[in-house]
C-alpha cells in the first residue's frame, strides 16, 4: 500500500500519463520527488519514472537497501539515467515526458545523450 497521501499524488500522475501522448513520465526535480515520495521526513535521493501501471524509483544512494525496504511498494532500482534507459527499453517506453520547466539545457542534453532512442516529450 502506498503511504498516506501518496496514493492521491501518484494517482494524479498516473492519470496524467494515461491522458497524455507519452508512455511514462520522468521526475527528476527534488521538490517534485519529495512531493510524490516523501515519507516520515525522509527525502529520497534520485528520480522516478511513472508509467501507466508502475512506479520506478532510481537512486544511487549509499542507503539503497534502506530505501528499497522503505519504498517496497515501488520498484526501486540502483542507478541513474543509464538504468532509466534500460527500464525504458525493457518496458517499451518510447515517449518519455519530463519536467521541461524544471530541466536545464545542460540536463536536457545529458538526457538526450543517455536516453538515446527515446523521444523526450
Amino acid at each position: 500500500m502506498i503511504f498516506s497521501g501518496g496514493r492521491i499524488m501518484f494517482n494524479r500522475v498516473f492519470t496524467e500519463v494515461k491522458r497524455s501522448n507519452f508512455d511514462a513520465f520522468l521526475i527528476q526535480n527534488r521538490d517534485n520527488m519529495n512531493w510524490l515520495c516523501r515519507r516520515d521526513n525522509y527525502e529520497i535521493p534520485g528520480m522516478a519514472i511513472v508509467t501507466k501501471e508502475n512506479i520506478f524509483i532510481f537512486t544511487k544512494s549509499r542507503n539503497f537497501e534502506a530505501i528499497r525496504v522503505l519504498y517496497s511498494e515501488f520498484q526501486v532500482v540502483y542507478g541513474g539515467l543509464d538504468k532509466v534507459w534500460e527500464i525504458c527499453n525493457s518496458h517499451k517506453i518510447g515517449r518519455l515526458g519530463f519536467e521541461e520547466n524544471k530541466t536545464s539545457i545542460t540536463a536536457y542534453k545529458t538526457m538526450q545523450e543517455t536516453l538515446n532512442g527515446i523521444e523526450l516529450v
